[in-house]
């Protein structure tokens, strides 16, 4: 990167004070680009456990639902009859995209869905399959680029195996449809929307559930991108997105220059450019045809063909 802008002579030996300076501007610029939908590589899919009789939950890095702090939701549901209770994981360790868990006598079988949570880096939670190596052993594989071991209280969720396990789709509503709820503690056994507040007061957003789950049998998902994680140290080797590892080089660069009195050449501002836009072209998915609300005559404006409701339903 510091080539790029040649702030040091070649063979040059770069000091710790100006490794910290790049490091800090690295995880801001990655900070920045997490608000961008199309440099989120992922979208995850995480379940959590709910609680009988509360309906609004915390979501980041310790809060109730202990993972990042989602920029938004991408979709919702109720996984019905499914919980099984959190058990605590001894260690994760990963080698390249493969996490092996320690568990004592974890119960799980191959193909299995487990949900982690509490782990930091962030990149281990989430819903993963997983395959058993051992009565305390078992793996999953991630797209994660995370130190290891993990850190923190970590858990492990088994999911039902039975047959009466079923994910139904629920409405993520928007914040005029939350308003026009008039009785936001009715209660049911099954919630049927989800609304999502990106607050950020401790790092931590809120979901709330409506109506107020009076169960805890049942559990909820979510979709919601995966920003890209910071990076603790420039010792450590990450794996990276395809494309990604080209446009910090190029963008970093220029985000460096300033502080060099260095003004970077035209070819390094064309490859930043170019770089990011292909890491963003890489990143665009394939999207559900939504329908004219003129052919659906529903009023909320929006119809979600896979419940068959709108907005609102």
């Amino acid at each position: 990167m510091f080539g790029k802008i040649e702030a040091f002579a070649p063979g040059e030996s770069i000091g710790p004070a100006d490794s910290q300076d790049a490091l800090d501007d690295l995880n801001t610029m990655i900070g920045s680009w997490s608000l961008q939908p199309l440099t989120i590589p992922v979208i995850a899919r995480e379940v959590f456990s709910l609680t009988s009789d509360i309906g609004v939950y915390t979501i980041g890095p310790g809060g109730d639902f202990d993972t990042s702090r989602p920029p938004s939701l991408s979709g919702a549901a109720i996984l019905l009859n499914s919980q099984g209770t959190p058990s605590a994981v001894a260690s994760l360790a990963s080698v390249g995209s493969v996490v092996t868990a320690t568990m004592t006598s974890h119960g799980g079988s191959t193909g299995q869905n487990v949900t982690i949570a509490g782990a930091s880096p962030d990149a281990y939670n989430g819903t993963f399959p997983i395959t058993v190596t051992g009565a305390s052993t078992f793996t999953y594989r991630f797209g994660g680029t995370p130190t290891t071991p993990a850190t923190g209280t970590i858990t492990a969720a088994f999911e039902s195996e039975d047959n009466d396990v079923v994910e139904v789709p629920r409405a993520v509503i928007t914040d005029d449809a939350w308003q026009n709820i008039r009785i936001k503690s009715l209660r049911s056994a099954q919630f049927t929307n989800v609304y999502y507040n990106p607050t950020y007061a401790g790092g931590l957003g809120t979901i709330n559930l409506w109506p107020i789950p009076n169960v805890a049998t049942n559990g909820l998902v979510i979709y919601r991108p995966q920003q890209l994680s910071e990076f603790p140290n420039l010792t450590t080797q990450y794996q990276l997105p395809n494309g990604l590892d080209e446009a910090i080089i190029y963008n970093l660069a220029i985000r460096r220059a300033p502080d060099y009195g260095k003004i970077p050449s035209d070819i390094v501002e064309r490859m930043a450019l170019s770089s990011l836009a292909n890491f963003k072209r890489g990143n665009v998915k394939l999207v559900d045809m939504p329908t004219d609300p003129a052919l659906t005559h529903d009023p909320s404006g929006f119809y979600n063909i896979i419940t068959g409701t709108g907005t609102n339903g």
